[in-house]
C-alpha cells in the first residue's frame, strides 16, 4: 500500500476516508483504554478555565481526574472510554464513571467522601470540553489545529507502521520556533483517527492502550437515570475551582519563600519592575527547580533548574535571557518590556542562590 503524502494524510485525519467534499457515514464507534504519560517535571493534566456570566462551568473529559491507575508497563494515567457519535463515556479503571454525555446532556462525577454515594452533576452538553489525560484522541483532528507553525509541517515523508494490530501511518511534525522537540503522530490508516501522539524529547505520550472500532454500543452507556446531586453545579464548580487554586497558591507560596525568596519583589531596571510571583506552575522540592509567571503591570517568566550541561527546553516563545549561578541555571523572559544588559543584570542580582 502506497504511503500517503502529508496533504493526503492531513485530509484523512480531518475528514476521514473518502471524498472530503461528500459527507461520509461518520466515525465508527470507539471502545478502549487511553493512556497518558508525562515525564517528571512536566506540567500535567490540570487545566484552567474562565466563563462569561450565565454560562455553565466547563466539564473536561480528562483534566484533573484522580481515577487513573499506573499500568504495568510504566507510569501513566489510564481511562476506559466509549464513544458513539456525540455520545461518550469516560471511566476510571476502578469502574467509577467520570463523565457521561449524550447529544443534549453531560453528567459529571466527583470523587465521593468515605461512605458517600457518588452522584453526578447535570450540565448541558455545550459545557463538555474533550480534553485532558489523552481524551482528545476520542475525536477527529480539527483542521484549524494545523494552521500556523505549531507542529503543523512534516519533518520527513509519511511512513508505514502497525499499532495495536492495525495498519497505520506515522509522521514527525516540526516543532514551533524556539523548541527543539518534534511531535510524532501514529494515524490509523483506515479511519484517519490518531492512535498515538508523542513528543519523545519531553517524554510525553497520549495513546490508545486498547481500541475496538465499529462494534455496537448499548445506548444505556450514554445515559444516567439515577439520582443527581442537588444545588448549583456551576456555582459549586466555580467555588471548588477557586478553593483549589487558593490551596495551590498557598502551597507554592510557602515553598517559594523558603527555597527562592520573597514572593513580592521589585527590581530597579530601566524602570521599576514589579516582579511579584503571580503563579508557580511547577516546582520540585528536592532539586529546587521551578517555572513561574511574574509581574504586576508587566508579564514575565522565570525558571530555575539544578546546574547542568544538558539541553533545557522551556515552553516560552521568543528569545529569553539565561545565566548560571554556583548551584543553578536560570532563565528569564520579560514579555512586555525589552531590558538592556543593565536591567537583566539587576534581575539576576534579585534571584541569588539559596
Amino acid at each position: 500500500m502506497r504511503a500517503p503524502t502529508w496533504v493526503e494524510l492531513l485530509l484523512l485525519m480531518v475528514h476521514g476516508p473518502g471524498d472530503p467534499g461528500r459527507p461520509g457515514p461518520g466515525d465508527p464507534t470507539m471502545r478502549g483504554v487511553l493512556r497518558s504519560h508525562r515525564s517528571s517535571g512536566l506540567r500535567g493534566n490540570a487545566m484552567g478555565w474562565f466563563r462569561f456570566g450565565g454560562e455553565p462551568a466547563p466539564v473536561f473529559t480528562g483534566a484533573g481526574h484522580d481515577h487513573g491507575e499506573e499500568p504495568d508497563e510504566g507510569p501513566g494515567a489510564l481511562l476506559r472510554v466509549w464513544r458513539d457519535g456525540a455520545a461518550l463515556r469516560v471511566e476510571g479503571t476502578d469502574g467509577q464513571p467520570l463523565v457521561i454525555a449524550d447529544a443534549e446532556h453531560v453528567w459529571h462525577f466527583d470523587r465521593a467522601a468515605a461512605g458517600e454515594a457518588v452522584l453526578p452533576w447535570l450540565s448541558p452538553r455545550s459545557a463538555l470540553v474533550v480534553a485532558g489525560s489523552g481524551t482528545h484522541l476520542l475525536q477527529r483532528r480539527d483542521g484549524n489545529e494545523f494552521a500556523g507553525d505549531d507542529f503543523t509541517r512534516p519533518a520527513s515523508p509519511v511512513g508505514a507502521t502497525t499499532f495495536l494490530g492495525r495498519a497505520a501511518w506515522t509522521v514527525e511534525l516540526l516543532p514551533p520556533p524556539g523548541s527543539p522537540h518534534p511531535m510524532q503522530l501514529v494515524v490509523d490508516a483506515a479511519t484517519g483517527l490518531v492512535l498515538q501522539q508523542r513528543v519523545d524529547g519531553l517524554g510525553a505520550v497520549d495513546e490508545w492502550a486498547e481500541l475496538v472500532l465499529g462494534e455496537r454500543l448499548e445506548p444505556s452507556l450514554f445515559r444516567w437515570d439515577g439520582p443527581l446531586r442537588t444545588g448549583d453545579a456551576t456555582g459549586d464548580a466555580v467555588a471548588r475551582h477557586e478553593a483549589e487554586r487558593e490551596a495551590e497558591r498557598a502551597r507554592w507560596s510557602s515553598w517559594f519563600e523558603g527555597a527562592v525568596g520573597p514572593v513580592r519583589r521589585e527590581v530597579a531596571a530601566e524602570a521599576a519592575l514589579d516582579l511579584t510571583v503571580r503563579w508557580v506552575h511547577a516546582f520540585d522540592e528536592d532539586s529546587g527547580a521551578f517555572e513561574a509567571t511574574l509581574g504586576e503591570g508587566v508579564q514575565a517568566s522565570l525558571a530555575r533548574r539544578p546546574r547542568s550541561e544538558e539541553p533545557w527546553e522551556l515552553p516560552w516563545r521568543g528569545p529569553h535571557h539565561r545565566w548560571s549561578t554556583a548551584r543553578h541555571d536560570w532563565a528569564f523572559h520579560c514579555h512586555d518590556v525589552p531590558l538592556t544588559a543593565r536591567g537583566l543584570a539587576a534581575v539576576e542580582r534579585s534571584f541569588p542562590d539559596r
